[in-house]
Parts: structure tokens; C-alpha cells; sequence
């Protein structure tokens, strides 16, 4: 199976320059007996400062958008009842990072391309998360429509405005077409656990080596799904903003979904081969199930 993630982005620093010093042993050097942990816990009550000077528990609501599955258009039915100021938007470049902790307090809404982060900052309060999932199939012709309209704005060349959305396909490596949206949410998982600073064999090694064991991926993909307050599907985005609403204590406004950011292509650019189609089903099989999971996950 090709490897899902991309090159970790963050710049290593030579290794006299920045060296974390660990005091642990190494996995290999670990005592063979673990200790009896039966009725152990964790001490209570150890949180972050800020946290226990302010008063109460803020209830927020949290839209996990993964590119192209209708996140701008729930964005704009969230709107109507969160107002902008207390709306914060990421784009994807971490700008929750470069705000404190008392301006984020503020927000009782974050959308965007973020992930959880929002989260980590602000974990005793009562958080509605929302994820919705599109089938794969449809998820490559938005993003090729997307590559296409992008284009065409910005007056940049892109492989899409030459090759129809079959032969642009063909075009691109297994590689780039292996299941995106799993890829994304695995990705934002690496927040917790990769470090640029320590070795591979490290903890910082232990996501990136998940692209290898499939069925690990799946498993730590299913235990977020399973912890999505609203999961639903791209096709369906009302059924999500319905169940949003109800999660919130709000009344519904709209009585379908807004389509946002849709463009149009000819009919005979978007055709699409059938072995072009069997391939992408072969290199999207996580996608799909994660799909199947927040499409049963639906309705009232």
C-alpha cells in the first residue's frame, strides 16, 4: 500500500544544534515485567492554569473540515447562529498558534481547516464536534473541478486545464490518489506524536510508521469517528446541520443545505473510464469504509 502521508514540512536543525535529551530508556531496554495496574488511575484535577481561573465550562462547537466534503457550505449555516465575532477561522497555517488563550477564549465557534487543536487548548469544556465524510468517487471530481476553477482565477498553469478529469487521473501516481480523507485525519494526528527533533525510532516515527499497518490506521481512525459528536456524509449536509442544531440547543433555519463553491464542467470533460473508476475504488478502500461509517452513522 502506498504511503499516505506526505514529507513531514517542518524544517530539522542539525543534530548538535537541537538534541532533546531523554531520560526514559528505549523500548528495547524495557524491563520485561510491567507492573499489576489494575484500579490505577491518573491524578485528578492536574490542569492547565488558565483553566481553573475561569469560571464555568464554555460550551463550543468544533467543524472538523476536511478539504472538499462541504465545509464551507455548512461554514455558512453554522453562521446564522454563531455570529462572525465569535467565529474563528482557520485556513489550515495554524492561526489558533499565534493567538493567546484569552482571545481564543472568546471564540465559541472554530471552523476551517483545523483539527482538534481548539481542543487540546480548551479541554474541560463541552465540545460538539462535526465531521462530514464524502464518497471517494466524488470527492476526486470536486477536487479536479477545484484544481480547475483555482486555475483559471489565479491565471496558473495546473496539469487539470489541459486533460480531461479521466486523462488527469491517469496522469497522477498511485501515490496522490490513495485515500485522501484518511490521509488528512491522520495527518492532523501527527500534532500529538511526531517530533522533527527526535530519531525515527522514536515516538515522533509512530504515525508516519501507521501508513505501513493499515489496519493500526483504521483502528485509531475509528476511535476518532467514534468520538465525533455529529458524523454524517457530503451528500447529505442538512441530515448534518440538522443534528448539529440539536447537539447545540439550536432551532433549524434552513430547510436544505447550501451548496457553496460548486462549479460546473462539461459533461464530456468529467466522463470517467471504467478502469479509471475501478482504480480509484482500489486505491480509496480506507475512504470508502470511513465514508460507509458516517453515512450509517446519519439520520435522526
Amino acid at each position: 500500500m502506498p504511503s499516505l502521508f506526505p514529507p513531514f514540512a517542518a524544517r530539522r536543525r542539525g543534530a548538535d544544534e537541537l538534541r532533546v535529551v531523554q531520560t526514559g530508556s528505549r523500548t528495547g531496554d524495557r524491563p520485561q515485567e510491567r507492573p499489576d495496574v489494575r484500579g490505577q488511575q491518573l491524578r485528578s484535577g492536574w490542569g492547565p492554569a488558565w483553566l481553573e481561573r475561569r469560571d464555568g465550562r464554555q460550551r463550543r462547537i468544533l467543524l472538523v473540515h476536511v478539504p472538499k466534503t462541504g465545509g464551507s457550505s455548512l461554514r455558512r449555516m453554522l453562521a446564522d447562529h454563531v455570529p462572525d465575532a465569535t467565529t474563528f477561522l482557520s485556513t489550515g497555517k495554524q492561526e489558533w498558534a499565534h493567538a493567546s488563550l484569552a482571545e481564543l477564549d472568546t471564540y465559541q465557534a472554530f471552523t476551517g481547516h483545523n483539527f482538534l487543536e481548539p481542543i487540546y487548548l480548551f479541554p474541560q469544556d463541552e465540545w460538539v464536534t462535526v465531521l462530514a465524510l464524502r464518497e471517494p468517487l466524488a470527492w476526486w471530481r470536486s477536487t479536479y473541478k477545484y484544481q480547475r476553477r483555482r486555475a483559471t482565477a489565479t491565471g496558473k498553469d495546473h496539469p487539470a486545464l489541459h486533460d480531461s478529469f479521466d486523462g488527469w487521473l491517469a496522469s497522477r501516481p498511485d501515490a496522490e490518489l490513495s485515500n485522501p480523507q484518511a490521509a488528512w485525519l491522520a495527518a492532523r494526528l501527527r500534532v500529538m506524536f511526531d517530533n522533527p527533533m527526535l530519531d525515527d525510532d522514536r515516538i515522533g516515527d509512530l504515525a508516519a510508521s501507521l501508513s505501513h499497518t493499515p489496519d493500526a490506521l483504521v483502528d485509531l481512525l475509528e476511535r476518532l469517528l467514534e468520538r465525533i459528536t455529529v458524523l454524517g456524509v457530503t451528500e447529505d449536509l442538512h441530515d448534518v446541520y440538522v443534528r448539529m442544531c440539536a447537539a447545540m440547543g439550536w432551532t433549524p433555519v434552513h430547510h436544505a443545505a447550501i451548496r457553496d463553491n460548486v462549479s460546473e464542467e462539461p459533461e464530456e470533460l468529467m466522463r470517467l473510464s471504467a478502469g479509471q473508476q475501478e482504480r480509484l475504488l482500489r486505491l480509496n478502500r480506507i475512504d470508502t469504509y470511513l465514508h460507509a461509517r458516517a453515512q450509517a452513522q446519519g439520520g435522526p
